[in-house]
């Protein structure tokens, strides 16, 4: 049997009853972060076993496809082609290329990056910063 869906009102006091603002005091701009203690730290350290890094990294997909809903961009600025270093007075002692990326936080293609400031409320994003 499916989940009744809520009413606006039950949705409503949800944003009371499950609200972490002022947990941590009025001043605070962690959020759950603050979840994150130093025995918490060290008892996560005793769970490696093998010492194997995992990524979180996930390819930035620019193609166009039917989950992307906001294509994000990729373009060189500066490929360092084409530079004149041969000559003594372009002999630079540094060497690189630099690329721009940009792209929007939601959507199928792309996970969140949050902060507690992502979700505005009564006029407020996390505690009491309007």
């Amino acid at each position: 049997m499916p989940t009744p869906t809520p009413s606006e009102a039950e949705v409503r006091e949800y944003m009371r009853t499950l609200s972490n603002w002022g947990r941590w005091g009025a001043e605070d701009e962690l959020g759950t972060i603050n979840l994150i203690t130093e025995a918490k730290r060290q008892a996560a350290a005793r769970l490696v076993r093998d010492g194997v890094s995992v990524t979180c990294a996930r390819p930035i997909a620019t193609d166009i496809a039917p989950d992307t809903t906001f294509q994000p961009m990729r373009f060189m600025v500066d490929s360092g082609e084409g530079r004149d270093t041969a000559s003594p007075e372009r002999q630079l002692e540094r060497r690189g290329a630099s690329e721009f990326i940009g792209m929007v936080f939601h959507g199928y293609t792309i996970t969140h990056v949050d902060a507690p400031s992502h979700y505005f409320w009564d006029g407020r994003l996390y505690n009491p910063w309007p």
